[in-house]
């Protein structure tokens, strides 16, 4: 929803969203909102490792029985991508800066090793701001 709202605030900018699929699932509602608001200058890309990696690596429904694409697509987005592999990702890069897209890239549920982000809530909020071009409080 964050994306949805740079997206309308910068109509001349485009804004891609890259969240998994854990964090899609628990805000599927999104997806209608989105779609009936149809910014043109947006698109978003899921993650999908079929694990809820936040809280454990559970098994997400979309290794079970959620297909993420479809139920987008059903809330009428326009334009829906499932990539399988790095052939498809390189198809799909001209298409994430062209239309307003839902993507589901599916990847590995192994865990590698990562660095973690800052979890400071007013940091990233400065973060953020700095980055689209707001003064911080």
């Amino acid at each position: 929803m964050v994306g949805l709202g740079v997206a309308l605030a910068q109509p001349r900018h485009r804004v891609l969203v890259l969240t998994g699929d854990g964090e899609m699932l628990m805000g599927m509602g999104s997806l209608a909102t989105i779609a009936a608001a149809a910014p043109r200058n947006l698109a978003i890309a899921v993650l999908d490792n079929a694990r809820f990696g936040e809280t454990g690596s559970q098994h997400s429904h979309t290794g079970l029985t959620t297909d993420l694409a479809a139920v987008a697509g059903a809330c009428g987005w326009p334009a829906i991508a499932l990539v399988r592999d790095m052939d498809e990702v390189e198809a799909l890069r001209p298409r994430l800066r062209q239309e307003m897209l839902f993507a589901v890239i599916r990847i590995s549920p192994e865990e590698r090793p990562r660095h973690l982000p800052p979890r400071d809530g007013a940091y990233l909020k400065d973060r953020f701001r700095k980055s689209i071009g707001v003064a911080a409080d």
